[in-house]
């Protein structure tokens, strides 16, 4: 008995010393909440990152004006309002896409092949990886559900691009 006593206290002692590991949705709405105060400054991207024998669009949805020379056809870009933004902050909460997000300055090497989706706004710098399966898929099909206007039409483009790979992981569950 006078262990698991001594145990407990060490655990809560340590607990109290060094804090306890911060809960992943209180993450998600810490982040939520900054890119919402930040909302001005709002920008989503998606990129394709690996070798392909063909190429992936990227998309970047932004809610100041970008002034960005198309040079390159795979790179769509659309200005979004605000309300469209705090739409997409939403869904980036509820997905659980903020809370597994990896902040600017962490060292991480995301999985390749995968879209890797980047959000800003303000002093935040999200990363966070699509992966590259039907989840991927998942995920962009939710996003797309929160678009409307130009952002769903080019999310439809860059989804369109990968509708042989639909069809492949489709029949994989099969």
């Amino acid at each position: 008995m006078k262990i698991i006593l001594t145990t407990a206290v060490v655990l809560m002692l340590s607990i109290t010393a060094f804090g306890a590991e911060p809960n992943r949705a209180d993450i998600a709405a810490k982040r939520a909440a900054t890119l919402k105060a930040n909302v001005k400054d709002f920008q989503i991207g998606l990129s394709y990152v690996g070798d392909s024998d063909k190429p992936y669009y990227s998309l970047l949805l932004s809610v100041p004006k970008v002034d960005v020379k198309q040079a390159d056809a795979f790179f769509l870009v659309a200005q979004r309002s605000e309300d469209q933004a705090l739409k997409i902050i939403a869904y980036l909460k509820e997905s659980g896409i903020l809370e597994r997000a990896f902040e600017k300055g962490d060292a991480v090497k995301l999985p390749q092949p995968s879209y890797r989706l980047i959000v800003i706004a303000g002093d935040l710098h999200l990363t966070a990886s699509l992966g590259w399966d039907r989840d991927t898929l998942k995920s962009l099909d939710g996003l797309k559900k929160v678009l409307d206007g130009n952002a769903a039409k080019e999310m439809e483009t860059l989804l369109g691009r990968l509708a042989g790979h639909r069809k492949e992981w489709d029949a994989a569950v099969k």
